[in-house]
């Protein structure tokens, strides 16, 4: 009887939590891919393009920065069709992986961190929505300047397609559910998993092994939980943070450690199991495993960054 109720509570609640962050990402997300196919990204880069053009890099680059503002995934093709056409060389396409990093995570700022980070965790969220966007900005400024050394402007356009308003509808609608689908289900599940092992109280010997670690950092060892719910997924941790904030089991800045130090942990796995696949179908394997590498590692060294000034100078 004792583990229904545990089954129940914990179905209950993330499907809560799962049902009220999934409306907001779907009416964001549509919106988003309805602005981009109506021709925003057009109009922005026109207006961006003097500024862009003083990079004095390829074109190609610079437009797939502007178009990862709004698509990373388009930014990535782009760059992918550049290689393909010889419109760009390898080189380039490293330094533009990098040089994507800021627009990429700005582009998830309303699809995302607004939607899902800062209505969870409040002004604690805004502070890791900040984190993340100067992690990206260092990788970003990082590929610039790489880019400024092996890069040389071409005359190659890239135009946009307009689509009309009915075939609009219906390819944002197909986008947002396509997302949907592949999120919500996961984000449920693991929800579910991590809340019956905490109610369980599985998790609890997970904070003596963590406990030598977080004594070092003078945090709660509860971080440690926060932790190993970011390994199977980070919506979920993100909940958990929710949930740890407002009972007062964590601080803000303890939260903010504890995403980070995630990053860290499980960096070379998230990167394997999601960037690779991803960076492999679009630039090939040897390039896709190189980029893939590179970003990693300027990614870490940010997340380290970053829990050192939060440890000493927040």
């Amino acid at each position: 009887m004792e583990y229904l109720e545990i089954f129940y509570s914990s179905a209950y609640s993330s499907l809560r939590y799962t049902l009220g962050i999934s409306v907001t990402i779907i009416i964001t997300v549509f919106i988003m891919n309805y602005l981009i196919n109506a021709g925003l990204m057009k109009k922005i880069s026109e207006y961006l393009s003097p500024f862009t053009k003083k990079l004095n890099i390829n074109e190609i680059v610079t437009y797939s920065m502007l178009i990862c503002f709004f698509d990373p995934t388009v930014g990535y093709s782009l760059l992918a069709d550049g290689l393909k056409d010889k419109k760009i060389n390898e080189k380039e396409a490293i330094g533009a992986s990098l040089a994507n990093s800021f627009p990429s995570n700005a582009s998830e700022i309303l699809t995302y961190y607004v939607a899902v980070v800062v209505p969870l965790l409040g002004i604690v969220g805004i502070y890791y929505t900040i984190i993340r966007l100067f992690i990206a900005l260092f990788k970003t400024l990082v590929g610039i300047l790489y880019l400024k050394k092996v890069s040389k402007p071409r005359a190659d356009i890239f135009k946009f397609k307009k689509i009309d308003r009915k075939k609009n509808i219906k390819t944002s609608f197909e986008k947002t559910t396509a997302l949907v689908k592949r999120i919500v289900p996961v984000m449920f599940i693991t929800m579910f998993i991590v809340m019956v092992i905490s109610e369980m109280g599985y998790l609890d010997n997970y904070n003596i092994v963590m406990e030598p670690f977080t004594q070092i950092m003078g945090i709660s060892p509860s971080v440690g939980i926060l932790v190993i719910t970011n390994l199977a997924n980070f919506s979920a941790s993100l909940v958990l943070a929710s949930e740890f904030l407002q009972n007062g089991v964590l601080t803000g800045k303890e939260i903010l450690i504890g995403l980070l130090f995630a990053n860290v942990v499980s960096f070379s796995t998230k990167y394997a199991r999601y960037s690779l696949p991803f960076n492999i179908s679009i630039f090939g394997t040897k390039l896709g495993t190189k980029i893939v590498i590179i970003n990693s590692i300027f990614a870490f060294l940010g997340d380290l960054f970053g829990i050192l000034f939060l440890l000493f100078l927040f």
